[in-house]
């Protein structure tokens, strides 16, 4: 089975909030990589650290690691 048999969508509105999700993310990649002067490499990762917390929260993934993105900081 692929990964979208073994996601439940847990928001009425799923297919918008994963376009935003995945929005932020390549918004994020692409300020990390310098697209923007006026932006800085930290303000993508902030992006993409949004978009990651947004994931967990909006979508019931069983292979998703709920709090993934805050134990990144703990090593």
């Amino acid at each position: 089975a692929g990964v979208s048999s073994r996601i439940t969508i847990t928001m009425p509105a799923a297919d918008a909030q994963l376009h935003y999700v995945v929005g932020d993310l390549l918004q994020g990649v692409a300020l990390m990589r310098g697209a923007d002067p006026d932006k800085s490499r930290h303000d993508g990762a902030a992006r993409v650290h949004g978009a990651l917390r947004a994931y967990g929260k909006y979508f019931d993934d069983p292979t998703w690691t709920k709090g993934a993105p805050e134990q990144a900081h703990d090593d």
